[in-house]
């Protein structure tokens, strides 16, 4: 493919003003051909200035001679530069082109071209802040998308996104990033995420190890919560292989209150913050064993015995 000069792209950016005035139709040919087709061609150099610059930065990691290194590092900051200029001209472009079909359909809805959560509302300013640079850019709430068929925010489970990136994850969504230089609480302090996880319960990532929880779907956190203390043990409860745990059920590697049995025998051994358990140690193996009322753990018998001594 040939790349086009920056002078070449700045004047396709302008022949907008050029273009006969139509009447205007959301549907997604409509948006291809009369929007579309005027950035993707400033994008497909975008392509090929990239293409280019890995190519030479391929060249650079191949030579030797100070010399040719030297020329490469040249052609290599020039492609950077170019790279960087055309960003700047696709983005006013595009700003640019979707004001003008805002102003002649002001009740138009489109879908961004990237991200499945976003859209255009010709009809309304951005939701989103002074931040955003498209005034017309708007987002839809966790865990809902923007639907091309019906150009309504609806579940990700009714909507197609094609090639839009689907967002799984709170975090993803631009309402819920830190827009101040770094001065807010981290997005997944706020958002637990189930990106990779199974469906279930999962401990909340950013408070482990505590008895908060997320509950995931389809790799979202459809839900959160503390675990309760545990009745049986009268204890604080951590979530724990998929449900809420007493803490002398988990071992100490996880935030538990369970030895590790690495390097002891086989038997039983007391817990150092109760008399009323034990765990039992079986081939490096711990398992908890909480005693019935009245019993505690007997060091001699390896068991639970009414009204032993705790030692």
């Amino acid at each position: 493919m040939k790349l086009l000069s920056i002078s070449n792209f700045l004047t396709l950016t302008f022949t907008i003003y050029n273009i006969k005035t139509q009447v205007l139709y959301p549907t997604e040919n409509f948006i291809k051909d009369s929007v579309y087709s005027q950035i993707w061609a400033i994008e497909e150099g975008l392509t090929a200035t990239l293409e280019r610059l890995k190519e030479k930065e391929n060249e650079f990691q191949e030579k030797e001679d100070t010399c040719i290194i030297k020329e490469k590092e040249t052609e290599i900051n020039t492609l950077k530069e170019e790279n960087v200029k055309l960003k700047e001209v696709n983005d006013n472009s595009y700003e640019y082109f979707l004001n003008e079909i805002c102003n002649r359909q002001p009740q138009l809805a489109l879908a961004h071209r990237y991200e499945c959560q976003l859209y255009y509302n010709c009809s309304a300013r951005t939701s989103l802040g002074a931040w955003e640079p498209l005034s017309h850019l708007f987002e839809c709430t966790y865990p809902y998308v923007f639907s091309v068929t019906t150009h309504q925010c609806k579940n990700y489970t009714e909507v197609d996104c094609g090639n839009r990136s689907l967002p799984v994850w709170e975090c993803q969504y631009r309402r819920n990033k830190c827009k101040y230089g770094g001065r807010c609480v981290p997005c997944e302090h706020l958002y637990p995420p189930c990106i990779g996880k199974a469906d279930g319960l999962w401990p909340w990532v950013a408070k482990y190890p505590s008895p908060y929880y997320t509950i995931c779907k389809d790799e979202r956190s459809i839900s959160t919560g503390n675990c309760e203390t545990d009745s049986e043990w009268n204890s604080e409860a951590f979530p724990y292989n998929g449900t809420c745990t007493s803490r002398f059920n988990i071992p100490t590697s996880y935030g538990g209150l369970l030895p590790s049995c690495a390097g002891k025998s086989d038997g039983s051994y007391k817990f150092s913050e109760r008399c009323d358990a034990y765990y039992a140690c079986n081939n490096g193996v711990a398992r908890a064993v909480k005693c019935s009322s009245g019993f505690n753990f007997d060091a001699n018998s390896g068991s639970c015995q009414y009204m032993a001594n705790c030692t």
